[in-house]
């Protein structure tokens, strides 16, 4: 449930616009607490799926600033051959077949392969025509694309934009997909600072059975720490650098970029950056001090429990103690993996 009255406070009469590139399914619960202050714009060049996003927001009361954009995106725009894969999430413009795929990859997920020639557009284009002048936050999950994706931006990217979340491929299935520190420096020039990384891992695949190693072979868990896995892709989220909007005074964007702190979890990041604005003058103490009551209240009501507190926790980590000492009893002292540490 959004914390309303908390998000109305920070952003006042201000409204946020939220891109989400590759979606499919629209976009996550974490931004959707989001869309009664945001403009959303979805891309999704699936005809089925953009349609059954039309009809989704089209029944919901309330949701009339949603955008379906039934395009295909790319850094110059014009013709492009599109890669249809034969799960559908993992179609994209770059071709599959990077060594990293056959050697540990599921070619299942990816073969057979569909080619279909599409017409892309930039997306400062289709915003641009859409009479929306910024983008104040970007996700993206285009298979290797988000670069390019990026680029068609234009200036806009290192102008107005204050956060992206992408999905990036550790190494990646695809051939020419750029790696994380082309990614990582890409953004850092462009004034971003990642933020988090959240790694998906994998056990290697036989046959398209990633359980069948830990399962038949070592007869354990797929999931057991005992078996470290190896990434294979992660998404990251960048926020902008906030030095700029403090220099030019920026109070609305310091502020809507302290909603998308909160909306990701980074309270602290949030309430931090409320103190730094007063600090320099951008907010006086008392608009400050209210800002952050307004944070302090959105983790209270979305996101605390009482096992957050500090006491349940020490409660959590005395029965962790004495579990990690029945194993011990049972098990005898393991040797430790990359994930599992007996410490």
């Amino acid at each position: 449930m959004a914390p309303v009255r908390a998000i109305e406070t920070l952003l006042r009469s201000d409204q946020l616009v939220i891109a989400d590139v590759g979606a499919a399914y629209g976009l996550p619960e974490y931004l959707r607490a989001l869309e009664k202050w945001a403009t959303v714009c979805l891309f999704e060049p699936n005809r089925e799926r953009a349609q059954e996003l039309r009809t989704f927001h089209q029944a919901e009361e309330g949701r009339k600033n949603v955008h379906v954009f039934e395009t295909a995106l790319s850094g110059t725009g014009g013709p492009k051959t599109l890669y249809e894969t034969h799960v559908p999430t993992g179609s994209s413009l770059l071709k599959p077949g990077s060594n990293a795929l056959y050697e540990f990859g599921d070619p299942e997920y990816f073969f057979p392969v569909r080619e279909r020639s599409v017409v892309t557009r930039r997306l400062d284009q289709v915003l641009d025509e859409a009479g929306i002048g910024s983008v104040d936050f970007i996700k993206l999950d285009v298979q290797g694309a988000e670069v390019a994706v990026l680029q068609g931006l234009g200036d806009r990217l290192g102008r107005s934009m204050l956060g992206i979340e992408l999905e990036v491929g550790l190494p990646g299935g695809y051939l020419g997909q750029p790696s994380i520190g082309t990614v990582d420096s890409f953004l850092r020039e462009q004034g971003f600072i990642l933020f988090d990384i959240r790694p998906v891992r994998l056990h290697r695949a036989e046959r398209g059975d990633r359980t069948h190693y830990p399962r038949t072979v070592f007869q354990v868990h797929e999931s057991s720490d005992s078996l470290s896995k190896r990434i294979w892709e992660a998404d990251a989220v960048y926020f902008r650098d906030p030095q700029a909007l403090l220099a030019e005074r920026d109070e609305a964007a310091l502020r809507r970029l302290t909603v998308l702190y909160c909306a990701y979890g980074f309270f602290v990041e949030a309430y931090a950056l409320m103190r730094r604005a007063a600090a320099e003058e951008c907010l006086t103490d008392v608009a400050a001090a209210h800002l952050q009551a307004a944070i302090v209240e959105w983790h209270r009501d979305a996101c605390y429990c009482f096992t957050e507190s500090p006491t349940w926790w020490r409660f959590k980590q005395f029965l962790r103690h004495w579990e990690r000492r029945l194993l011990r009893a049972v098990c005898g002292r393991r040797s430790s993996t990359w994930l599992f540490n007996e410490s």
